[in-house]
């Protein structure tokens, strides 16, 4: 299994700086897809071996970064220091939960080669039904949320056919984080 996904998002953490924090979010969640599923798939082809060679260059950049956020808050970057930081350390947790399932040797959150997620996974919302269930919101607020794309724009919506789908763990960590979200949303009538 090539390694150049995974190595591509670190590299993107480190180097890809732009002009806007907008800018820099959306590379980063675009890069993170792709690390997240060569991560699962390099777990599954080499059982594991070969991953603490990964995490200690993330640990090591991890470091490096949280230095940079303590030292400069006056950096123009300072912002994207912070959100590199914050999804560092989310590939480090999500890199260790992963290998941890895996050495477990649980079939169910075993990563497999070729796995097909579909409607009954729990980590996938389906639909603007699925959405209104998951937020306790009518239809209209749900397709609301839909067309307004915050959730686009997160990574967190996208579409397969013609049914959108939901990452249920990311909304969650961002309802978290902006718990408001259905008030800064019109209703489309």
């Amino acid at each position: 299994m090539d390694t150049q996904l995974i190595y591509n998002y670190l590299a993107d953490l480190k180097t890809g700086y732009c002009n806007t924090i907008e800018e820099y979010k959306q590379k980063i969640t675009a890069s993170e897809i792709g690390f997240r599923a060569a991560y699962t798939q390099y777990l599954a082809e080499t059982d594991g071996k070969g991953v603490n060679l990964i995490l200690s260059d993330f640990q090591e950049f991890q470091e490096t970064i949280d230095a940079m956020v303590k030292e400069d808050k006056n950096h123009r970057h300072y912002e994207q220091f912070v959100y590199a930081s914050e999804k560092t350390d989310e590939a480090i947790v999500y890199m260790r939960r992963a290998r941890e399932q895996y050495t477990t040797g649980e079939e169910s959150t075993r990563p497999q080669r070729a796995s097909k997620v579909n409607d009954t996974d729990e980590r996938v919302i389906s639909g603007t039904e699925g959405l209104a269930r998951f937020l306790g919101c009518s239809k209209s607020m749900a397709f609301s949320v839909i067309k307004d794309g915050v959730l686009k724009k997160e990574g967190i919506q996208y579409k397969v056919g013609n049914c959108w789908k939901f990452n249920a763990e990311r909304l969650k960590d961002f309802l978290r984080i902006h718990p408001n979200l259905l008030a800064d949303i019109r209703c489309i009538r």
